[in-house]
């Protein structure tokens, strides 16, 4: 091998080692990140963020109140086993019995108080069926199958809220990315401007102060960059936060989002009650309507159905004064007795605090429906919105890549009068901004055109109306 030969092959393998840990690190780097489309981090958010699931154990808690108001309609049964040791002084009569709090006596009136306790035995087995209950048990159902309806309308519309941020703030990522690569592309022209105004100056061919004044439009644009970097991690901090991931290194595809612009869809098929915000708000007016009649039925009484069967044992004995402290001989039934009935119990003195506290559920029920007419009418307002940006951004996408080809001409046509003496620098200045200006804005008009069909589908409540266009 010849000596030249030797040397390039030595040189190729510098260039290698030195290439080589920064590729292993660059490959480390991308296994950790996360690479997403649109779809993907909507999944993602839909499926991991918190506030989502905790929606959803909200929707599976109304659910198991549904049943429960349901096994009102069940009998009780009630089964009861006790054994005591008392004794049995008795006088004759009638006591309040405070709310079940007073102790019953368990033995007839004697001469003497006798003290001496003896063991007892008592269980009962007892129905109690509300066979007929005015309608208040079914009210009660009703009540619970509308707080059902209104968390499964809470999750529906976190699932959609959370949607929406996902996709805005893709978007914003999107612009931000777009506009770091605009910004650094300016700051080429600005350093290659320098070298150029630079090179003239040291010649004598301009003065120094222009190389002066070229230099600081390099800061500015490096200044102009270093925003860009920083919108540019916020927003994709912001991202892996809404879609519920800690790993912040994530990777977007910018799918169609630069090449193609969405359709101008009529609004007039659009029905505003399908939004989910408005189903939330709905669900809540209804909850507070079968509140008031569910507090209006609890005034009725209920028909109940009641039987038992009792076994009582007691060391006294029912004939004598005998006290027998043994405690089988106590704990053993010596008498039977049976129960079946009917029971109807009517606080009629109750109206008054049940027809107030009806009342009150029904003006909370009325403030909710107010809440749901305002609401109703930001919603309008935002579509109207919604479709003037939409109408007006599809025109700035039209006339921004005018802009920036007259932009760039007039930027290429002054720095070359520059460099000829027939232009001031800030001409060349003037155009340079214009020529930046004009990117950006480029950037900005593709985003701001599909951000409007975001406004318009989040007001309609129909995420399709975006995603459609996506795909």
């Amino acid at each position: 091998m010849s000596r030249n030969g030797l040397f390039f092959s030595y040189i190729f393998y510098l260039l290698l080692m030195i290439r080589t840990p920064a590729l292993m690190g660059q490959d480390l780097n991308s296994y950790n990140m996360l690479q997403l489309n649109l779809n993907k981090a909507l999944e993602l958010a839909t499926k991991n963020y918190p506030a989502i699931k905790a929606r959803e154990s909200d929707k599976q808690g109304a659910l198991r109140n549904v049943k429960s108001a349901q096994s009102e309609f069940l009998p009780a049964l009630m089964l009861q086993d006790q054994y005591s040791y008392a004794s049995a002084n008795g006088l004759v009569g009638t006591f309040y019995p405070n709310e079940g709090y007073a102790l019953p006596t368990s033995g007839g009136v004697r001469g003497d108080n006798i003290y001496n306790g003896s063991f007892g035995s008592y269980t009962t087995l007892a129905v109690n069926w509300p066979v007929f209950a005015f309608g208040k048990i079914r009210s009660n159902v009703n009540l619970a199958k509308a707080e059902k309806n209104q968390a499964n309308a809470e999750y529906e519309n976190q699932i959609f809220q959370q949607q929406v941020k996902v996709i805005d703030t893709y978007l914003l990522l999107l612009t931000y990315e777009k506009l770091v690569t605009v910004q650094q592309e300016n700051l080429k022209r600005a350093q290659i401007l320098q070298r150029t105004i630079a090179a003239a100056a040291n010649s004598g061919m301009r003065p120094g102060v222009d190389s002066s004044f070229a230099n600081a439009e390099v800061s500015r644009t490096k200044i102009l960059l270093l925003q860009s970097r920083s919108n540019e991690r916020s927003a994709r901090i912001d991202l892996g936060e809404l879609i519920g991931s800690e790993n912040d290194s994530i990777v977007i595809d910018s799918m169609i989002f630069y090449s193609h612009t969405p359709v101008l869809l009529d609004s007039a098929n659009i029905i505003l009650e399908n939004n989910p915000l408005l189903r939330v708000y709905q669900s809540r007016v209804d909850v507070g309507s079968k509140k008031a009649l569910s507090v209006m039925k609890s005034y009725f009484p209920s028909l109940r159905v009641l039987a038992a069967g009792i076994g009582r044992g007691s060391g006294i004995s029912n004939t004598t004064d005998y006290y027998s402290q043994n405690l089988w001989t106590g704990v053993q039934y010596k008498t039977y007795n049976y129960l079946v009935g009917v029971s109807f119990l009517w606080n009629i003195m109750d109206y008054p605090r049940i027809r107030n506290a009806s009342q009150r559920e029904a003006s909370f029920a009325t403030a909710k429906q107010y809440e749901y007419d305002e609401q109703k009418l930001k919603i309008k307002r935002e579509l109207e919105n919604a479709n003037i940006q939409l109408t007006l951004s599809k025109e700035q996408v039209k006339e921004a890549p005018i802009q920036l080809t007259a932009a760039r001409n007039a930027f290429s046509q002054v720095q070359s009068r520059y460099q000829s003496g027939l232009s001031t620098l800030p001409e060349v200045a003037q155009n340079f901004f214009i020529l930046n200006r004009a990117e950006v804005d480029l950037t900005v008009a593709y985003n701001n055109v599909w951000r409007a069909l975001l406004l318009k589908a989040a007001a309609t409540g129909d995420l399709s109306l975006f995603t459609n266009e996506v795909k």
